[in-house]
């Protein structure tokens, strides 16, 4: 991933909480919790209360130590219209969603009968009262959406299971949950015909084989979709590859 370094909307990065690791020691053999007792802090070993197994624990001793992997240098800053938090192994990133699609709607179907009405009343001087007090109303709500754009969400949320995405629209399109074992690859590719909205995609490999699926809302700028990939990548622990599909920034 590059960035040209004079697109995007920046803001100063949020402190973020840091996490408190913790980890259990599990048995090998039989998968069971080993308790306190049966721990050897000194020796890095343990007996299995269930089976007896003796094992070393000296790998989460190094878990717990070094911390979880580190997360590769990051080469998009923190964006105006994503917000994102980090606490206890989750990740919540919140997009802003420019395209309000239930505004749009709204708009439609009122202002083409306002017009029809406003424009043949007037020429018949027919009373336009009832049609205009139904229309109107709906008009207005349009334009209040459009102008309270930026109250639009939607939601990229994360943890060691699943990748949730929930739209803002949410009357208009559903919740989706996705298997985080599932996902090979998240990648970004440019409305087409545009030079800067971009939308986010995975591989997401499904019950009906491979798919390409959309990740939230279309972006604004490619450095918020690519802000967005990076840190995805980094709290899944998915190495950036190149794909076929994606855009090419270089």
């Amino acid at each position: 991933m590059k960035l040209d370094p004079i697109e995007g909307a920046y803001k100063a990065p949020k402190q973020r909480q840091k996490q408190r690791h913790s980890q259990q020691i599990v048995c090998p053999n039989c998968s069971n919790t080993v308790t306190a007792q049966d721990i050897n802090i000194g020796d890095k070993i343990a007996k299995c209360g269930s089976c007896s197994q003796i094992f070393s624990f000296q790998n989460v001793i190094n878990n717990l130590v070094q911390g979880p992997a580190s997360k590769k240098k990051p080469v998009v800053a923190n964006q105006n219209d994503v917000d994102i938090y980090e606490y206890a192994g989750e990740l919540s990133i919140t997009i802003l969603d420019l395209n309000d699609l239930w505004a749009m709607i709204t708009f439609t179907i009122s202002i083409i009968p306002l017009l029809f009405f406003t424009v043949a009343g007037t020429a018949k001087g027919a009373n336009i009262q009832l049609p205009v007090s139904i229309f109107l109303p709906i008009f207005l709500y349009s334009i209040y959406r459009l102008v309270k754009y930026r109250e639009n969400k939607a939601y990229i949320d994360v943890d060691d299971i699943c990748l949730t995405v929930t739209p803002s629209q949410k009357y208009l399109q559903r919740k989706k949950k996705y298997l985080i074992s599932d996902i090979k690859q998240i990648y970004t590719r440019l409305h087409p015909g545009s030079k800067s909205w971009t939308y986010l995609y995975m591989i997401h490999q499904g019950p009906s084989g491979e798919e390409h699926v959309k990740l939230g809302p279309i972006y604004a700028s490619r450095s918020s979709a690519l802000y967005v990939e990076q840190e995805l990548e980094a709290f899944i622990g998915i190495p950036d590859e190149s794909v076929p599909e994606e855009t090419k920034f270089d």
